[in-house]
């Protein structure tokens, strides 16, 4: 359930260093003011900078509501350890359910303990599930995590969905025959757009019967996390028909990935499909959104497009026949219940996710 710390943080070379913390330290919720040391830590932790509005964009406006964030601090105000989540709604078999991406859990390096015992990492996942998880709050949370943080989230009650699979698509083939098809193009168009607005709303109704178990992808929640990014530029596509103003689909597309997902695979030649929102029927428009997507990562140098959809899903299944091919990765997806009334299981089948679903992107 670790965002940007999948990969990296608890040891570089997978083993959870012996505890050495001398001054003692206790558990309690973020604080105004607690950001300097966030970030500090971070950087200490995962040798990446964060700015200071980044957090601001992250954590404090985030539309799902509340900075969700546990700290672990010493006797002489020394932040040590965080477990941080993204609050999500969710539409989860027809009802509106908060959940939260867990993401930048790191402790430092002096404090971290072994596997065989609680450590830091399970007091901490302890008081976030405690302070935010319940009926009327948080219902639940999900994550990415690689294998080592997956057998310390087991402490704290992470079930693993399944393992994720990237789907990959070299660029450096022929391009795809989707706009050759003269009467097909004609009926549609594809348009570059800055922000997403009450359309975006509407295609969102028109998809969330074939998605049961999703994040809301409304306007206020697409914007927030594309068009309002501080530091990453998306560029955000839709399809209309030719003679109508309404979208039937839409597509955010980045070009060029960091560090952090190179071990992955994907570097600053790979185009990232982070979010997609379109019916499944008819697939034309489907294939047309997708070539435009190709053809502007094309002109960018890109080498290769990756793109994630659960396993053997719809989607998944769509973009196989659209000439992508699935890739393993070390990751995994996992998710925590904190109430009675959702299933786990019901959610394997069910999850639609996508790259944007994850803070890597």
């Amino acid at each position: 359930m670790e965002g940007r710390s999948q990969g990296r943080g608890l040891s570089d070379t997978g083993q959870v260093p012996a505890e050495v913390a001398q001054e003692p330290w206790t558990v309690r919720p973020y604080r105004p003011g607690d950001e300097g040391q966030i970030l500090a830590l971070f950087k200490k932790v995962f040798g990446v900078e964060r700015s200071l509005e980044h957090w601001h964009w992250k954590f404090r406006d985030n539309p799902g509501g509340g900075t969700h964030i546990y700290l672990a601090v010493t006797a002489s105000g020394r932040i040590v350890g965080q477990y941080a989540g993204l609050p999500v709604l969710m539409r989860w078999d027809g009802e509106t359910l908060r959940l939260t991406q867990i993401i930048d859990v790191m402790v430092a390096p002096d404090f971290r303990a072994g596997l065989k015992k609680p450590g830091m990492f399970v007091k901490l996942a302890d008081g976030y599930i405690r302070g935010y998880g319940g009926p009327g709050r948080t219902a639940g949370g999900f994550g990415f995590p690689p294998p080592l943080a997956l057998r310390i989230g087991r402490l704290v009650g992470y079930t693993d969905l399944h393992n994720v699979q990237q789907l990959a698509k070299s660029l450096q083939d022929a391009p795809s025959p989707a706009w050759s098809r003269p009467i097909a193009s004609w009926q549609w168009v594809v348009e570059e757009v800055r922000a997403f607005d009450g359309r975006a709303d509407r295609l969102w109704t028109s998809c969330s019967s074939e998605l049961p178990l999703a994040a809301i992808r409304d306007a206020r929640y697409l914007n927030w996390r594309y068009a309002r990014h501080p530091e990453v530029h998306y560029r955000l596509f839709i399809i209309r028909r030719r003679l109508s103003d309404e979208w039937a689909g839409l597509a955010v597309l980045r070009l060029g990935c960091g560090k952090a997902t190179a071990y992955l695979g994907q570097g600053e030649e790979a185009a990232c499909l982070v979010d997609w929102l379109m019916p499944l029927a008819p697939q034309g428009p489907a294939e047309l959104l997708l070539a435009r997507c190709e053809a502007i990562a094309r002109e960018a140098g890109m080498k290769a497009m990756y793109t994630w959809f659960r396993p053997d899903s719809s989607h998944w299944r769509l973009f196989l026949e659209l000439g992508f091919r699935p890739e393993p990765t070390p990751m995994h997806f996992v998710a925590l219940r904190c109430i009675d009334t959702i299933s786990l299981e019901w959610a394997r089948d069910c999850w639609y996710y996508t790259m944007g679903d994850s803070d890597l992107y």
